[in-house]
């Protein structure tokens, strides 16, 4: 719509009055601010609601004179507030997320992944790559002869490798890409989609993103292992912010309060910055359950074995793990596998067991140890939404990385339901959130992307996205900043097969009230996955 030249004006005006109503709120919210400051930013708030109100009336009395009725008008003002007001659609139901329902993603990693991995190769240290490589990352000795486990997921070892975590990236979708035997698959399901993102999207991160970008680059093997994650996941949204056609910049973190990056093409009313946060992995507390049951299957396979028992423990607490007794668990175990119904079953104080016999020895089409195909014939076990909390497992060591043959297989399958326990598992990103506002500056609107990987049973991811739902419209903020617009990022990183890598991408896209969805059309919401 072409508008007269005073409409045009007074737009000019009113933007101008939002840079200059930024800086006096930055003003009125300093910590040696004066009354009169307040005073000052409370005016300017003032009059930006009026010439807002002013504005509205000039466009209304030129669409008027274009011939537009009032009553049309009316119309328009209520559909505009009915888009205010619109909930936005979304299916995230995580059942809907996942390899079984998503088109799988091996094809177009495989083609991506060789020439990133170059592109990345050729920014870090040889020397330092070199000395990171002889630091575990791959499958070795532990994984033939010691029990394997799944908490949410995902395998423990797999994350707490004593390797540079960036040198562990590149390493591992190398070796992916070699098709080694002793490629750590459950590390390759998000390290090489990341990686293959990453290098991917190299080019627009140096070519097209301004300020602190070849540092932040740098600093994935220069820095602290443990910041690795959160700063490819800054780079990722810098990357697909700015092929999305914002203009931006990579703030360097050199104050106790400086936000991610900055959105310098004025596509918003007010200055705009841009914050991400991500969480890693398992919490301590599923941590926790994890070592439990390792101790207790320890204890448990050897009874097993000695009696000549082998199968599939399912087991559900009603209690925390960690006041079970390990010999009464075992023992009901036992007793169970020796004399209980198969598939019934018995009930605890602490919860309930079912077993389900195995034969001794299960042959097998020649598979990768403990691969999502191993664990799905021996164990039963589903790479996908699993109805357990986690798998503990083994099967005697015969041969190498890959077998034909499961020997004296014994599993754990759990899921912990007490009161506590699902309280914790369900914890939700409120402190993400928190801390996300508190680098937004005063005066400025803040786009927030929050990241967190998704494992649990399908009960505990769901209500978990409805926790995260309640809690924003909850949330408050200081009235110095707004945020007009949140995404959260959830990776589900799935391993297929014998091994192949499957990074799923689902966004949660939530906003105020009073913010128009439009904004989820100026920022993207896929980051992992964008193209």
């Amino acid at each position: 719509m072409d508008l007269p030249p005073d409409i045009k004006k007074l737009h000019q005006e009113i933007s101008e009055k939002r840079l200059a109503f930024s800086a006096l709120i930055k003003k009125a919210y300093a910590p040696n601010a004066l009354s009169t400051d307040k005073y000052a930013a409370q005016a300017a708030s003032n009059e930006l609601i009026s010439l807002d109100e002013r504005i509205r009336a000039l466009i209304d009395d030129h669409l008027m004179a274009a011939g537009l009725t009032q009553e049309q008008l009316d119309e328009l003002d209520e559909e505009f507030q009915a888009e205010l007001n619109t909930t936005i659609e979304q299916d995230l139901s995580i059942g809907n997320y996942t390899p079984a329902t998503v088109t799988p993603t091996t094809e177009p990693l495989e083609k991506a992944l060789p020439m990133a991995l170059e592109k990345l190769l050729s920014i870090v240290s040889p020397r330092w790559l070199d000395e990171e490589r002889k630091k575990s990352y791959r499958l070795e000795g532990d994984h033939i002869t010691k029990p394997f486990s799944l908490i949410s997921g995902m395998r423990s070892e797999s994350v707490q490798r004593p390797i540079h975590r960036f040198a562990q990236g590149l390493l591992v979708s190398q070796d992916y890409i070699e098709g080694r035997e002793d490629y750590d698959f459950y590390a390759g399901a998000l390290l090489a989609p990341q990686t293959a993102q990453l290098g991917t999207v190299l080019d627009v991160l140096t070519d097209q993103v301004q300020g602190d970008v070849r540092q932040r680059i740098a600093s994935l093997s220069t820095g602290e292992s443990d910041l690795v994650d959160s700063t490819i996941f800054e780079l990722l949204v810098a990357a697909a912010c700015s092929l999305n056609g914002r203009k931006i910049e990579m703030l360097s973190h050199d104050q106790q309060k400086t936000p991610d990056i900055r959105v310098t093409d004025h596509v918003m009313p007010m200055p705009t910055v841009i914050e991400c946060k991500r969480r890693r992995f398992v919490s301590e507390y599923e941590r926790s359950e994890e070592a439990r049951l390792k101790a207790i299957f320890q204890t448990m396979v050897h009874v097993f074995r000695r009696k000549g028992a082998y199968g599939i423990i399912e087991v559900e607490f009603l209690v925390e793990i960690t006041a079970v007794p390990i010999d009464d668990f075992v023992s009901a175990c036992s007793r169970i596998a020796l004399y209980g119904l198969e598939g019934v079953a018995a009930k605890f104080e602490w919860g309930s067991v079912k077993f389900f016999p195995l034969a001794k020895k299960i042959d097998l089409e020649p598979t990768r140890l403990y691969s999502p195909s191993y664990l799905k014939t021996v164990f039963n076990w589903s790479g996908d939404v699993s109805e357990f909390d986690g798998l503990v497992c083994e099967s005697l060591p015969r041969g190498g990385l890959t077998t034909n043959m499961a020997l004296e297989p014994v599993s754990i399958k759990w899921r912990s339901r007490s009161t506590t326990a699902l309280s914790k598992k369900q914890r939700a990103i409120g402190a993400l959130f928190g801390d996300a506002i508190g680098q937004i500056p005063d005066g400025e609107l803040g786009i927030i992307y929050l990241c967190y990987q998704e494992g649990s049973t399908a009960d505990i991811a769901n209500q978990r996205t409805q926790r995260i739902q309640q809690e924003f419209s909850r949330w408050g903020h200081r009235g110095a900043v707004s945020i007009p617009g949140v995404f959260v990022n959830r990776l589900y990183a799935r391993v297929l097969g014998e091994g192949n890598p499957d990074l799923i991408e689902n966004v949660i896209l939530m906003k105020p009230s009073d913010c128009h969805p439009s904004i989820f059309e100026l920022f993207p919401a896929e980051v992992f996955t964008a193209t």
